[in-house]
């Protein structure tokens, strides 16, 4: 119910992601079934929005709308996922919390609505939520190897992950992790032979996509991503989008620069709404990743900011329940390891490019419960509990947490002690999520769901400001189809384009507004005239405007100006 609030709240965003997604998806929905073949953006997200939209129709007003519930449908497959999860961690019959009970249930579903509806949401149109589903299976079928290890388990396992890499690459140098992990579990003359299936299943699955995209980069890759998001985040090299501002590294000046000032750039031949975040593989293809440690030790302080802010929360709780005599379980304590390998692995890995909550959330997830599945209860004083809740509380305090504040924290506390003391039985699992939600942090969710609901019974819902262009063009009566230029954001720009299918194929960077606007006549008609020659039939401009606008250009709004180019 939280996570369809959410699709209904965010049915009217779109990101520049989501743009490229989209297009890609027309190529399926044309049978250009070879455009989905490059480098970064992984396959399986647009064929799913393609199948979707085959569906519900491919009109432009309602494609957001579609993506959102492909986003839905992505949410209740991670879900899924975790259930079979907790699951097997509840056929175990360990842990501090036994996930079979209704108390360990709704702590579990806490912490998936935690990752899921607040680290992760339903906001962009981007894979997340499927890749977090094939993860939380793939962490299933580990646990399932601490049986006698039937043929098709670690079969399945490797099928996962490379399902889970054909959603978004990043999941290839996981995996190895996850199969560590299984070995780790599985009996000991087992262990080569799962490390070999679920190896041989992983190459069957993914080997035919890097291969495909291995012939079309010419070099051999599985996928861009991490090193353009290296160069990016760590090297400080061009990002998606032209900007003589970035022009300093190696992936500089790789869009055609027609106007040296104010800079324009222009690719007329170029397909998709906004091609340099189309394929970004094909602009970017001789990028190299530079070593530089103190660029690394920046980017590392900077992502251990981040992490600190959604785990010493976990921190602080895992040090009330050692205090509180929670001790490391001999029987759980190798499926406790066996999901915090992968989980551990992932967590570095990003930290050294970049970190954001969906891309940790089902790592953050998966070491939560791998954490409480490692520990036991034993009996302990009350008197011991108490001092355990107090250190916890001036902890607490002492970091300064800011979510959950002490409130929230009271009132779960008190809600958890009455359940706990009474014996929860099924019928009042709802009731101990909702406490634990608030606990675990998930109060934002909840209390951002009970606006997201008042907005919705208001007839309104969240509306990208890229998406108010849209809006004002199509008051003008704006013909679907166009070629454009533009001055702006380029990326932001590519939101509202998609909308009303116009291709962006020449654009002044933001950064360059200014000093367009602030040019003489002469240096103004030599960028139309450029534009022009791109194929441009109107420059659009959006953000902030001059208070007068030169001859020949037409304010649609407040923040929207045209000009028509003498185009055919």
């Amino acid at each position: 119910m939280l996570a369809a609030l959410q699709a209904a709240w965010y049915r009217r965003t779109l990101n520049p992601d989501g743009v490229a997604y989209l297009d890609l998806s027309d190529a399926v929905l044309d049978g250009r079934w070879g455009d989905l073949v490059q480098a970064y953006w992984s396959p399986v997200y647009p064929v799913l929005l393609a199948l979707a939209r085959r569906v519900a129709g491919r009109d432009a007003l309602h494609e957001t709308l579609i993506a959102h519930g492909v986003n839905l449908a992505g949410f209740m497959f991670a879900l899924r996922g975790w259930h079979m999860l907790l699951a097997q961690l509840a056929r175990r019959r360990v842990g501090l919390v036994a996930f079979g009970t209704p108390l360990g249930m709704a702590a579990g579903y806490a912490v998936f609505a935690w990752a899921m509806l607040w680290l992760t949401s339903l906001h962009f149109v981007t894979p997340d939520l499927w890749l977090a589903g094939w993860i939380f299976a793939a962490a299933a079928l580990v646990v399932r190897h601490d049986e006698t290890v039937r043929a098709h388990l670690p079969l399945a396992l490797g099928a996962a992950l490379g399902a889970g890499y054909l959603t978004k690459s990043v999941l290839l140098p996981v995996a190895p992790f996850f199969i560590a992990g299984a070995v780790l579990l599985a009996p000991g003359a087992q262990r080569v032979r799962v490390a070999l299936r679920a190896g041989a299943m992983l190459a069957l699955v993914a080997g035919p996509w890097i291969a495909a995209i291995s012939m079309h980069a010419k070099r051999p890759t599985f996928g861009d991503n991490g090193r353009f998001n290296y160069a990016w985040f760590v090297n400080g090299d061009r990002w998606l989008s032209p900007d003589p501002q970035r022009e300093s590294g190696p992936g500089a000046a790789v869009f055609p620069r027609v106007v040296a000032a104010p800079a324009t750039y222009a690719w007329p031949t170029a397909a998709g709404t906004y091609a340099p975040w189309r394929d970004p593989s094909s602009w970017h293809s001789e990028m190299t990743v530079r070593v530089d440690a103190a660029r690394q030790m920046r980017v590392l302080t900077r992502s251990w900011s981040q992490l600190a802010f959604w785990m010493v929360p976990w921190g602080v709780l895992l040090t009330v329940m050692v205090l509180a005599g929670a001790t490391v379980s001999r029987d759980a304590v190798r499926p406790g390891l066996a999901l915090a390998v992968p989980s551990v692995g992932a967590l570095a890995g990003y930290a050294l490019v970049f970190v954001e909550g969906r891309y940790v959330a089902p790592f953050l997830a998966l070491l939560a419960v791998a954490v409480v599945a490692a520990l036991r209860r034993t009996q302990v004083p009350v008197r011991r509990l108490v001092l355990a809740a107090a250190a916890g509380t001036a902890l607490w305090i002492a970091l300064d947490i800011p979510i959950p504040g002490p409130m929230e924290l009271l009132i779960g506390l008190l809600v958890y002690a009455g359940m706990v003391a009474r014996g929860a039985c099924p019928r009042q699992v709802a009731t101990v999520a909702g406490a634990a939600m608030i606990t675990i942090g998930g109060s934002h969710v909840v209390f951002r769901s009970v606006g997201e609901a008042a907005q919705l019974a208001a007839h309104t819902a969240m509306v990208d400001g890229a998406l108010v262009v849209r809006t004002v063009l199509k008051t003008e009566s704006f013909p679907e189809g166009r070629s454009i230029a533009v001055i702006g954001d380029g990326p932001s720009c590519a939101v509202w384009a998609r909308e009303i299918r116009a291709r962006i194929v020449a654009e002044v960077p933001a950064s360059q507004a200014a000093a367009f606007w602030g040019a003489a006549d002469e240096a103004r008609s030599t960028v139309a005239r450029a534009m022009r020659a791109a194929g441009a039939q109107e420059i659009i401009a959006s953000g902030v405007l001059p208070a007068t606008l030169p001859p020949g250009w037409h304010r649609a709004s407040a923040s929207v100006a045209r000009y028509a180019l003498d185009v055919p």
